[in-house]
């Protein structure tokens, strides 16, 4: 079983720009994240996340972890399931309805309360500035050692794996 977890941070610290990543994601970074998903049984997103990022369609199953019921953003997406239950609980019912690897792509607060289940964290560091939630990149990192680091065009894309 790997749980991973990607998330774009701004160069300013922040995790959205106008109430997305999207507009903080470069193309590379874009690509990245698709390549991800060809390794893992599902992706795994909190309801915010669900409301603000384009998931009415994926290639693979979506578990959205939220108390409501109705989001609307998803309602087209005929492979999203909604959990109504804390993370970690959703995360393992996920792992166990879909398969052992998981990709975590919801946003710092959801990554936040399941980072001690997380094996593998791929980071992004932005050239742009955004105006969202602010996290503590040492803070998302420890427990983790850098495996890897790219700088392509201005942004550095990090790779971290768990200390075991």
């Amino acid at each position: 079983m790997t749980i991973y977890a990607n998330l774009v941070i701004g160069q300013d610290g922040s995790t959205t720009r106008n109430g997305s990543s999207k507009s903080l994601s470069s193309q590379e970074d874009r690509r990245r994240f698709h390549e991800l998903r060809k390794k893992v049984n599902c992706i795994f997103i909190g309801g915010e996340t669900a409301r603000s990022e384009p998931y009415s369609k994926t290639p693979i199953p979506l578990v959205v972890v939220s108390r409501s019921k109705d989001i609307e953003a998803i309602s087209t997406n005929p492979l999203a399931k909604i959990f109504n239950t804390n993370p970690k609980a959703a995360l393992q019912v996920a792992v166990n309805e879909y398969g052992p690897d998981l990709l975590i792509e919801g946003g710092p607060n959801l990554l936040i309360e399941v980072l001690d289940l997380v094996d593998e964290l791929y980071i992004t560091l932005s050239k742009e500035k955004g105006d969202g939630q602010i996290v503590s990149f040492d803070g998302l990192t420890r427990g983790f050692v850098m495996e890897d680091l790219e700088k392509v065009d201005g942004e550095i894309f990090y790779k971290f794996k768990r200390l075991k």
